[in-house]
C-alpha cells in the first residue's frame, strides 16, 4: 500500500501550476481515493524514492534550474532564503523537466485498461484546417522522435 491510514483522511501535498495564486479552504475536499486494481508495485523504485539522497549545501545550481532560479530570486528579499531557495532547487533537480520533451515517467505502477467486451469507438476523420497542418505534423514528429507515441495502425 501507498497509503495508509486508520482515519478517513490522507494528508497530501499540492502544487500550483497556475500562474496565479489558488486559495484552498481548510477542510475541502481535494481528491477521492479508490482501491487500485490490477496493479504492481515495484519495490525497488518505492524504495528509491524513499530513501531520497539529499544533495550536498552549496552544491551548484543544474544548468537546467539557472533560468528559474534567476527568475525567482528576484522576489526574493534575504540571502538566506535565496540560499534555501538554491538548496532546494538542487535537492529536487530530478523532478524539474530538462525541456519541453522531458515530460517524465514512472515505473512504480503498472496498469490496466479494461475495456471488457466493448467495441471500439468509431468517428469520421475531421480535417484540420490548412494553416494548422505544418504545426500538427511537426508536433507529431516531436513527440515520435522522443518516444512519447508511436506510429498506430489501428482502424
Amino acid at each position: 500500500m501507498l497509503a495508509t491510514t486508520d482515519r478517513c483522511s490522507v494528508p497530501v501535498r499540492l502544487v500550483n501550476l497556475a500562474s496565479s495564486p489558488r486559495k484552498i479552504k481548510k477542510r475541502a475536499h481535494i481528491a477521492t481515493g479508490e482501491r487500485l486494481v490490477g496493479t504492481e508495485i515495484i519495490n525497488e523504485d518505492v524504495e528509491a524514492l524513499q530513501s531520497n539522497e539529499c544533495y550536498a549545501f552549496n552544491q551548484p545550481l543544474p544548468p537546467h534550474l539557472k533560468d528559474l532560479y534567476e527568475r525567482s530570486a528576484g522576489s526574493v528579499r534575504s540571502d538566506e532564503e535565496k540560499r534555501e531557495m538554491k538548496d532546494f532547487l538542487c535537492e529536487y533537480a530530478d523532478v524539474f523537466s530538462r525541456n519541453a520533451a522531458d515530460i517524465g515517467q514512472t515505473s512504480i505502477v503498472k496498469h490496466e485498461i479494461l475495456v471488457n467486451d466493448h467495441p471500439p469507438i468509431k468517428q469520421r476523420p475531421r480535417r484540420m484546417p490548412a494553416v494548422k497542418r505544418a504545426e500538427a505534423e511537426r508536433a507529431i514528429q516531436d513527440m515520435q522522435s522522443n518516444g512519447i507515441i508511436e506510429r498506430s495502425t489501428s482502424p
